[in-house]
């Protein structure tokens, strides 16, 4: 059994529970980890949001590291990410390892030794023309305010906090307010979006996405997300039960991602105000929306479910169907 904590990474007999090796020291937290081959790939620190500042935040030393699975001697580190981290994607076909920095989506030749080479670098800009007007036109009853694309070099870059790797080979990069898709084997933007925040401008540091499971697995491994709620519903049963509970349905979430949900300006009707739209990650076409009705929304997405739950006044628990 593999573990990471603050800086290290360590194998753990489970018969025994005896500690087989402990890494060296890396420096920071490796939040993220993958284990093919023989081979442990661990992601040092990231893009991390607070709940309690109400901002993302980055967390460093930045960088991969690539450990021996059998004795945890470092086989090489990479410390070349520049200003931010997302998660990793470990493609075995393609001998690499996929993260993205603030400007640029990285490719690291996971034959390296000793000192990685990066196998190739993908400018992240978000460049295509993809106006509002059009935008709306395409999903008919959206009146998409804030929806409009960054002209190539314009504009504040947002920092990508995490990479969607979807089936055809396309890597879907996501900021705060911006998603652009890349085709991986061309290397070219398929497309890229922008959707501004609600007119507070405090909100231009909060959580504009809503995380599903299956983003927040992305970022952490591949363990299971699960709520204090889950727990406490099976709190009576043995972890062994638990671990299956939440694993079938964080499988069943799994099966279903195919948005990512941005807060921006949303209009039903006569009505307009503080809204979630859900775009899909194949297409970049926002197909879903709830109009919140709330200057301040607090809210979670439940994909599996397909509603968003919000706190209204501070007092009231309203739920919206996004399907």
């Amino acid at each position: 059994m593999y573990t990471s904590a603050k800086g290290q990474l360590r194998a753990i007999d489970k018969a025994t529970g005896q500690v087989k090796w402990t890494s060296a020291d890396f420096g920071g937290a490796i939040a993220q980890m993958e284990l093919e081959g023989d081979v442990i790939y661990g992601r040092l620190g990231g893009t991390f949001y607070d709940k309690l500042a109400k901002e993302w935040k980055i967390k460093k030393p930045l960088g991969v590291v690539a450990v021996a699975k059998g004795t945890g001697a470092e086989v090489w580190r990479y410390t070349g990410a520049k200003d931010a981290i997302t998660n990793m994607i470990v493609l075995p076909d393609r001998s690499a390892v996929f993260i993205a920095d603030q400007t640029q989506l990285i490719g690291l030749d996971t034959a390296s030794q000793g000192k990685v080479k990066e196998a190739f670098k993908i400018k992240v800009e978000f460049k295509d023309k993809i106006g509002a007007a059009k935008v709306a036109a395409g999903v008919g009853k959206f009146l998409l305010g804030g929806a409009k694309a960054a002209a190539s070099g314009g504009g504040e870059q947002d920092a990508p906090v995490a990479i969607h790797l979807r089936q055809g080979g396309s890597a879907v990069v996501v900021g705060k307010q911006h998603l652009l898709a890349l085709d991986t084997a061309k290397r070219v933007v398929v497309w890229s979006v922008q959707y501004d925040a609600p007119g507070r401008a405090a909100w231009a540091k909060a959580l504009m996405s809503a995380m599903t499971a299956v983003t927040y697995a992305a970022n952490v491994s591949q363990a299971a997300a699960t709520g204090s709620s889950s727990y406490a519903n099976a709190a009576s049963t043995s972890i062994a039960d638990y671990s299956n509970f939440a694993g079938k349905r964080f499988s069943a979430a799994a099966g279903t991602q195919a948005y990512y949900y941005v807060l921006t300006n949303v209009k039903e009707g006569e009505e307009k105000g503080a809204g979630i739209v859900g775009i899909n990650l194949d297409t970049g076409k926002a197909d879903r929306q709830v109009l919140l009705q709330e200057k301040e929304p607090q809210y979670e997405i439940d994909e599996f479910t397909g509603r968003v739950f919000n706190v209204r006044d501070k007092k009231e628990l309203v739920a919206f169907s996004v399907k």
